[in-house]
């Protein structure tokens, strides 16, 4: 099989995926920029998403990694909480208490509109926030992706500053070098808040065999309608008795 076709075969396979995502979660829709083969900036789909949906995926991909990640975060925040919470002084409390010979009736400097107007941006800003985007480039192979794989894969990530997440697809494992490489771009990204992740193979057949389940006719939950037969057989006996009984 030429590269070309290894590619389309990889990128159609996962369009088939995120199709039965799609129809399971109805807030979830993908772009492909370009064909097969074409360059792309890295990005051969482009996964449009909830926000924080991509962790879900990460789950169902790999339940394990994921405990094991939140377990390693908890231990992180624990370390971090002991560090002392008065941090307010006596003086900045005096500070911020209203001075009695102040105006009783002045509660807020801000008239009520200037606030109303306030709260509906705020909520405003928070719908346009609750959706993100996902590149994910896609490896069809079976071996282990290598370093110069995930140097190309991460530096690919500015070419798409409006994708929140990066997702390297494909692959049965990461080679040493390349885990260690993507640990550091990890690392790199987590303070502009990125997500940087590799999902294997068998992650990928993880996420296609859950959302199959789903879209499955037995977790159909509509009543399967009357066969008009059987209604239409039973007025027919009904009948017969009548004419029987005269």
């Amino acid at each position: 099989m030429s590269n070309k076709n290894k590619g389309r075969v990889g990128e159609t396979r996962v369009i088939r995926v995120i199709t039965d995502i799609m129809d399971v979660e109805g807030n979830v829709d993908f772009t492909r920029h370009t064909n097969t083969n074409t360059a792309d900036g890295g990005a051969d789909i482009v996964l449009e998403h909830p926000e924080g949906f991509i962790d879900t995926l990460l789950e169902i991909a790999d339940p394990q990694k994921t405990e094991s990640s939140d377990s390693n975060n908890e231990d992180k925040d624990t370390t971090q909480n002991k560090e002392p919470t008065n941090s307010i002084t006596a003086e900045d409390k005096l500070q911020s208490t209203p001075s009695s010979d102040s105006d009783s009736g002045s509660g807020s400097d801000k008239p009520v509109a200037d606030i109303n107007k306030s709260e509906s941006q705020q909520e405003s800003n928070k719908t346009k926030s609750t959706t993100e985007k996902t590149r994910i480039d896609v490896k069809n192979t079976d071996s282990k992706l290598g370093k110069d794989t995930v140097i190309k894969f991460g530096g690919d990530v500015r070419k798409n500053p409006d994708c929140k997440n990066h997702v390297l697809l494909g692959g049965k494992a990461l080679t040493k070098g390349a885990q260690d490489e993507l640990t550091s771009l990890q690392e790199a990204y987590s303070k502009s808040g990125k997500k940087i992740v590799h999902v294997t193979n068998n992650g990928l057949s993880n996420i296609e065999s859950h959302y199959k389940a789903l879209n499955s006719p037995e977790n159909s939950n509509q009543p399967e309608p009357e066969s008009e037969n059987n209604g239409s057989s039973e007025s027919n006996s009904e009948s017969q008795a009548d004419t029987n009984n005269h």
